[in-house]
């Protein structure tokens, strides 16, 4: 054998590698390494690169059945920081000419802006709590105001309607900033406290049946309609 040169190294490497195996008497035999027996499939090698590639939270899914698929799914992203804000977007190296609210065009726009520190969520927030007739805690972040359901001395019903209520305004004001930026005809910001409470009595009404179809009393406080 040639002295020196690549094939020297590789086979010093390959008896280095081969004096750390415990040899046997039995056939050789190929294993897949990804899978406690040995044997290989497409689900198991799916599920790896799954498990790499894919987002994987600790917060379990949330999931309202009084209010659509699409406001769930809103939901979801709002808590995971999945939304296109325009800072998400340039995170992404994608170009804007602003990074600022499209709505109040003062402060970066995050999901913690669009959904509690803009002008227009302050305002809206407020209105909610008031029609509620609840004190409005602080909130750090637009996820404590779930976690703040989900930590109220109060019973299943009125947490998942109240639940609702929340989730139908973020897809409200998520719909405003997305039809102020995009749409043809502009939705107007006075009527967006009358599209939530219209919307949340619609979703819940129909598909509770703890909550009465009273609008009468829903426009008055919501509370009052839950059976």
């Amino acid at each position: 054998m040639h002295t020196g040169g690549r094939t020297t190294h590789q086979f010093f490497d390959l008896l280095c590698v081969l004096q750390g195996i415990n040899w046997s008497e039995n056939e050789d035999v190929w294993i897949w390494a990804l899978d406690q027996e040995g044997m290989f499939s497409v689900a198991c090698t799916r599920k790896h690169i799954d498990n790499l590639l894919l987002y994987s939270g600790d917060l379990p899914t949330r999931w309202n059945t009084l209010v659509p698929i699409k406001v769930n799914i809103l939901g979801w992203r709002i808590r995971m920081d999945r939304l296109p804000t325009r800072e998400k977007l340039d995170q992404k190296g994608i170009d804007l000419p602003s990074l600022l609210c499209p709505v109040c065009d003062t402060y970066i726009e995050d999901v913690n802006h669009v959904f509690l520190r803009c002008e227009l969520a302050s305002q809206i927030w407020d209105r909610i709590f008031r029609w509620l007739d609840m004190v409005q805690p602080v909130f750090l972040s637009i996820t404590d105001i779930l976690d703040w359901i989900d930590s109220m001395h109060s019973s299943l019903k009125r947490k998942k309607v109240l639940e609702a209520i929340i989730l139908t305004s973020m897809w409200v004001i998520w719909k405003y900033r997305n039809n102020n930026l995009f749409g043809s005809v502009k939705m107007k910001r006075s009527c967006i406290f009358d599209i939530i409470v219209s919307n949340a009595f619609e979703w819940c009404s129909s598909r509770s049946r703890y909550c009465s179809r009273n609008p009468s009393l829903w426009l008055q406080n919501p509370m009052l309609c839950i059976l």
